[in-house]
């Protein structure tokens, strides 16, 4: 991990933005943002910022810690701090969801880019360097009903997916829980895209510009995984496990 990747702080149209890596450890994140603060304080001094803090659950006795550092001792406001998609309230719990719109973009939520070839990714599941996959982004958390996750390469969550939420990918997508989303795999015209979730029941299957056929509902509840992917001009599911 670059040490200046730690805390990066960033102009917005509405103020500042203190972007936290959600993998680094709480210590080394305060060590970080108190350097970069002091750093340019007489600049920064008096400005409204809004914190981002990717995958990482904050405490409220962590958020108190982050909000004397930035605002006794630095003289910033902090108008909010904010994960991937909910507002942190004071508590540490969620408050409001968030648009995507409303938060700075990172590396990981590019939706522009050519249309992806056959991608390796699932050959390459239990290889320990497949989280430096460039064209990968991960979720470690439920997709929830009204969430739309678009992203112009693979898209791999480690949690369910629920009914009313989508997901659109430019390559494949893979589910390590219950798929009963939306799913749009090759969405930028790739037939080679696959999606693989451990119990396959979406709302809606596409592939390309093909449509798969809902499951029946006699078979939906069947506790396997499945892979679905194009085959003679067709969307097929099989079991692979």
């Amino acid at each position: 991990m670059q040490a200046e990747k730690v805390v990066e702080i960033k102009g917005t149209k509405t103020g500042l933005a203190i972007l936290i890596d959600d993998r680094a450890l709480f210590d080394t994140v305060l060590d970080h943002l108190n350097k970069k603060l002091a750093a340019s304080n007489s600049f920064f001094s008096g400005a409204e910022v809004d914190i981002y803090i990717g995958d990482r659950t904050l405490s409220p006795e962590e958020i108190r810690t982050i909000r004397e550092l930035v605002e006794g001792k630095y003289t910033l406001h902090i108008k909010g701090f904010t994960n991937r998609l909910v507002v942190i309230d004071e508590k540490g719990e969620k408050a409001t969801e968030v648009k995507s719109s409303q938060r700075p973009p990172t590396p990981l939520e590019r939706k522009s880019g050519p249309p992806l070839k056959k991608s390796k990714i699932f050959s390459k599941l239990l290889d320990p360097t497949l989280q430096q996959e460039e064209d990968t982004i991960f979720l470690r958390r439920t997709i929830r009903s009204g969430q739309t996750i678009e992203y112009h390469g693979n898209i791999v969550v480690l949690g369910d997916v629920n009914p009313g939420s989508y997901l659109i990918a430019g390559g494949d997508i893979l589910v390590l829980g219950r798929l009963r989303g939306v799913a749009h795999a090759g969405a930028q015209g790739s037939e080679d895209a696959v999606v693989i979730a451990l119990q396959l029941s979406p709302s809606q299957l596409r592939i390309a510009q093909y449509i798969g056929r809902s499951p029946d509902n006699e078979i939906q509840n069947i506790q396997r995984a499945e892979k679905a992917y194009v085959k003679d001009g067709e969307v097929v599911i099989e079991s692979i496990l």
